[in-house]
């Protein structure tokens, strides 16, 4: 693996901290996780892309996309 790709838990605290700031706030807390949960999603994407060779991207919102499908029950 290209060493460019090696993401430090640093990283990802940062991103999540910046999510919860930036994401929309709630009184309900299903409510405020799902907002919490779409913000970083979507902080994570931007960052990543931002830094992944243009003949990566694609892969990644593929494996990306999948994923969540995944885990939504969507896809086997």
């Amino acid at each position: 693996m290209d060493p460019m790709y090696q993401y430090s838990l640093d990283f990802f605290k940062g991103l999540f901290q910046t999510a919860i700031t930036n994401s929309e706030p709630s009184e309900d807390l299903e409510e405020r996780l799902e907002f919490i949960n779409k913000e970083t999603l979507e902080s994570l994407y931007r960052n990543i892309c931002r830094s992944l060779f243009e003949r990566d991207k694609l892969i990644f919102s593929a494996l990306l996309a999948l994923k969540l499908m995944e885990m939504a029950d969507e896809v086997e």
